[in-house]
């Protein structure tokens, strides 16, 4: 796991994804994994962030201080996601059962522009989100 602090951004948002794909459930390598994407959140794009949320979620590794780091770092670039991040950042956190008003609140004001372009994949994965979450945004 001491390869893990080497890790550039992608290289890590890319491992989380590998393993959660592969739902390789090992603690260890997630703990680092969130150790490392929290020092590094301020360097995380959106793909690296999308990732590493879909990671957790796929896992079903609640690691609040983790996906509090990356709700906040979504949130401030929230602008440069695109239909796929939103939806699948929205998902991840309903998935996980962890309720984050203002993320959610940020994801529908930043999809509510664009809502026509979302394929349906995006549509219905976001949709499904609010509605698990137990969220009406009317914004």
């Amino acid at each position: 796991m001491r390869l893990m602090t080497e890790f550039a951004s992608q290289g890590l948002g890319n491992t989380a994804w590998a393993f959660s794909y592969l739902l390789f459930l090992d603690m260890p390598l997630l703990d680092s994994i969130a150790a490392q994407a929290m020092n590094k959140i301020q360097e995380l794009g959106v793909q690296e962030l999308a990732n590493i949320a879909w990671s957790v979620a796929r896992l079903q590794f609640c690691h609040r201080p983790l996906l509090a780091a990356i709700a906040e770092a979504a949130m401030s670039s929230i602008s440069l996601f695109g239909s796929q991040s939103l939806s699948n950042m929205a998902w991840s956190f309903s998935a996980i059962g962890v309720r984050t008003e203002p993320l959610m609140d940020s994801i529908a004001s930043s999809a509510r522009p664009t809502i026509t372009l979302f394929s349906g994949q995006d549509l219905s994965n976001t949709a499904w989100a609010f509605a698990c979450l137990s969220l009406a945004n009317g914004s």
